[in-house]
């Protein structure tokens, strides 16, 4: 796929013409990766497209239902192309792939701004464990980490879809297919879980003692904190944003700020030292069984 890739952009760097032979071969190759990423690489995908989830009792479990027939339609439509891979004609092709294409357009943003809320509530049907007792915050964790990675994987195979399309366009086929294009998949937010632990490893580094200090930072202003869920996520990963030392400056700064303008009144507040921490700490919530109502038929795989 990478050397697929590099070649069309170096053919478009220096104008080099690409004959329709070698663009019908790029393209048929992308069916390989749209294959890869719903099997292999973002296999959540497949597990919620197995899943045969049905008879939901609630609003929260209809949306999961819809989540699943989602999948179940993109992925099928994948695997026939990857079936039919070396002599599907091209016109049909295209029409698979703009179908395709309209599918995650339709299901972009079922309800509100969350991308692809459908899926999050199948996953949190999914996850619970029957018969087994497993903690909250793990579940909840896990959940959070299956729908991000989905968002990813269809944001992945929607790039795809719409370099094959513009691959076929170059052919001489009709380019306007009436579908958006790429769309970045959207961020996983941080819970209070992250913040805290956080907070406990390295809130002293960057001068914030508590979710006070905390809530004063972020709470007005969305990119600054866009900025520290980068610096978590790297953190998490034992790696160091580049955006570190300037979050962290601004951190400083803000409440450096906001210390001057109340000086004298919450002194103790902001001297409060490892006690103070301590008291901040959530309660470890024991571990239970979690169960769905939901119905599933599918055979449920490990995530990976």
């Amino acid at each position: 796929m990478r050397i697929v890739r590099l070649a069309d952009l170096m053919a478009h760097k220096y104008k080099v013409a690409v004959s329709t032979a070698d663009l019908e071969v790029m393209v048929r190759k992308h069916i390989d990766t749209l294959y890869n990423y719903v099997h292999v690489a973002y296999n959540v995908l497949e597990n919620c497209a197995m899943a045969d989830a049905s008879k939901p009792t609630n609003e929260h479990e209809t949306l999961a239902v819809a989540g699943h027939e989602f999948c179940k339609a993109l992925v099928s439509g994948i695997d026939y192309l990857r079936k039919e891979r070396n002599k599907i004609p091209l016109p049909k092709l295209q029409k698979a792939l703009v179908d395709m294409a309209k599918l995650i357009d339709d299901n972009l943003a079922v309800k509100g701004d969350v991308q692809f809320p459908q899926i999050s509530a199948l996953i949190w049907e999914m996850l619970p464990m029957s018969g087994q007792k497993v903690k909250p915050a793990f579940v909840d964790k896990t959940r959070k980490e299956m729908s991000n990675k989905a968002r990813h994987g269809i944001s992945r195979i929607k790039s795809v879809i719409t370099q094959a399309l513009n691959d076929l366009g170059k052919m001489g086929m009709t380019s306007d297919t009436g579908t958006s294009g790429r769309f970045d998949a959207q961020r996983a937010t941080i819970d209070v879980y992250e913040i805290i632990n956080f907070i406990r490893r390295h809130g002293g580094e960057y001068g914030i003692q508590d979710e006070g200090d905390w809530e004063l930072v972020f709470r007005n202003d969305p990119q600054f904190l866009q900025d520290m869920t980068t610096v978590i996520n790297a953190k998490q990963r034992a790696h160091t944003a580049v955006e570190d030392e300037q979050v962290k400056a601004a951190i400083f700064k803000a409440l450096k700020d906001h210390r001057a303008r109340t000086e004298g009144v919450n002194t103790p507040y902001f001297e409060a030292g490892e006690d103070k921490a301590k008291e901040m700490a959530l309660p470890e919530e024991p571990a239970k069984e979690i169960t769905s109502s939901l119905h599933f038929e599918g055979l449920l795989r490990k995530y990976q």
